[in-house]
């Protein structure tokens, strides 16, 4: 009999009320009704019903109540054991044939059996690999360990690129799914038609009529469409792309009327541009002319006249039909989509010491004399006034001295026998020196072509100006009565201080200009700045400068 501090709190298990299928109507079934029941007697009965052996110790204790509102099936009788067991902290564990063993939650990760695939729909604690074929294992492992919870263990397994997993068998499944969502190679072309002449409404019946009519093999294409931007977006193998870009672009042509107004939409550029360029090529002159000789050129004194949609970027034309048909091509041209060039951008700053210096001074033969009476020449060299006698300091980092004797004898004529030693020397000092270089800003960047980029770094300060004030009013007699010669002094030493916020840090101009062939034309601009220190001492003391 357990002890009152052991006891533990019921719990009640509630089963809904299921119809039994027809096709289980047959499977033997029996009552589960019990209120504060031990779960070593309700162990017993779903093991004796059941046909199971289920092994456990005198650990596995605690109360639960079930009410079911029918007789429930051997499944279900599993599974609300498990659950019971689950809500004390317990759980069933697979052992020999035959046989299952009831362990504590905390030992039960790592005694889960191990399994090739994790199905949906059990508690069952498993041991599962995960294996990466593309995904970086950590990033893999980032994304997966919030989502795991407390009761699934994750261990990443360097050497074949794999996750091992144990858990509740759902959430393993689950997390599994993720990670082959992660792990996944986007190998198939992805293609995007953005609509001129037809709305997507439109199309889209059509693309599930050529669908419907088995033109594309089941799963080889996904093709998903956006209202918005009047675009399909598709996706699938090469041919199957190739052949629905085909398909889209024979459905997205103008309708031909007899009638004098078109809506044109454009889908790349500003609608007011291309229309100033198209109504330029309609003037006579010069300038159109040189423009464009083919098309542009047949535009020239022709009768048309056209109007800008902002809000759906079209432009809304009057014209006869062979102008019309003149500008639709025209506009073709202009609205082509813009290049996109990758560029990769590093600025870096090289920083050197101010207070670098290397010498060196020496004093060697320059004659081979080496007798008293031979002709003995040298060559000294010193550039510090130190000279041969210098030596090493705190900012000292490289010092080094040599000298020999050069073996010439040499006394001064009544010095009573003082020999002049003649030695050969080398001295070499050098200062500290410190390269440093840094990183300022590394931006893989995808541009458009002709459009101007701009980068900043940095932050928006504000920058104090100081202006000296001057007699600002109210020096006058009659304004400052007996006080005049005071409110003047006081004007004198007045003083202004305006604040203009400024852009200190790293500014980036990038523009790349590119056609359909050649080289590509980059233009780049690099502004850095920085708030030097105030030249008349700490801002703290002497106020803003």
């Amino acid at each position: 009999m357990p002890s009152p501090s052991a006891r533990v709190s019921a719990f009640l298990v509630a089963v809904a009320a299921m119809w039994v299928l027809p096709a289980f109507a047959a499977e033997r079934t029996f009552p589960l009704n019990h209120k504060r029941i031990r779960i070593e007697k309700l162990i017993d009965q779903v093991a004796t019903e059941t046909r199971r052996t289920i092994l456990f110790d005198d650990q596995v204790r605690g109360n639960v109540s079930i009410v079911t509102q029918r007789p429930v099936t051997e499944g279900e009788a599993w599974s609300i054991l498990d659950a019971s067991l689950s809500m004390l902290g317990f759980s069933l564990l697979p052992s020999t044939a035959g046989n299952w063993r009831i362990a504590k939650m905390a030992t039960a990760v790592g005694e889960s059996p191990f399994t090739d695939a994790a199905g949906s729909s059990a508690e069952a604690f498993v041991t599962a690999l995960i294996p990466l074929e593309a995904a970086d294992l950590q990033t893999v492992m980032n994304v997966l360990d919030p989502l795991s919870g407390a009761r699934v263990t994750l261990v990443p397994f360097e050497p074949t690129r794999s996750l091992i997993a144990s858990g509740p068998e759902r959430a393993i499944a689950r997390l599994m799914t993720i990670a082959r969502e992660l792990d996944r190679l986007e190998r198939l072309p992805i293609g995007l038609r953005v609509l001129r002449y037809r709305g997507v409404d439109e199309i889209e019946s059509l693309v599930e009529a050529r669908f419907a009519s088995g033109s594309s093999s089941p799963g080889a294409l996904q093709v998903w469409s956006d209202v918005r931007t009047n675009s399909i977006l598709f996706r699938g193998s090469a041919d199957e792309v190739a052949r629905l870009r085909r398909f889209l672009a024979r459905l997205d042509r103008p309708a031909e009327g007899g009638g004098e107004i078109r809506i044109l939409r454009v889908l790349n550029r500003d609608a007011e541009e291309v229309a100033e360029l198209i109504r330029g090529l309609g003037q006579s002159g010069a300038a159109s002319r040189i423009a464009s000789e083919d098309i542009g050129g047949e535009l020239a004194g022709a009768d048309f006249s056209i109007v800008v949609d902002k809000a759906s970027r079209s432009l809304v034309v009057r014209a006869d039909p062979g102008t019309q048909r003149l500008i639709r091509e025209v506009l073709e041209i202009f609205d082509e989509p813009p290049q996109q060039i990758a560029v990769d951008i590093t600025i870096s700053e090289l920083r050197t010491p101010r207070n670098f210096t290397l010498g060196f001074a020496f004093n060697v033969p320059l004659l081979p004399g080496n007798e008293a009476d031979e002709l003995v020449g040298r060559l000294i060299s010193s550039p510090t006034p130190g000279g041969f006698l210098a030596q090493p300091t705190q900012q000292t980092r490289l010092f080094g001295r040599v000298a020999r004797d050069a073996n010439v004898p040499f006394e001064i004529d009544g010095g009573n026998g003082v020999t002049i030693p003649i030695e050969d020397t080398g001295v070499i000092d050098a200062g500290e020196f410190r390269a440093r270089t840094e990183v300022l800003i590394q931006p893989h960047l995808v541009v458009t072509a002709g459009e101007r980029h701009e980068i900043f770094v940095g932050n928006n300060v504000p920058v104090p100006v100081t202006e000296e004030g001057g007699l600002a009013g109210g020096t006058d007699a009659a304004d400052a009565g007996d006080g005049s010669a005071l409110s003047q002094v006081r004007n004198l030493l007045s003083r202004t201080i305006r604040f203009e916020r400024t852009d200190i840090g790293i500014r980036l101009d990038i523009e790349a200009k590119a056609g359909h062939r050649g080289r590509i034309q980059l233009d780049l601009d690099v502004e850095i700045s920085s708030i030097a220190p105030s030249l008349a001492g700490d801002i703290t003391k002497v106020g803003p400068t």
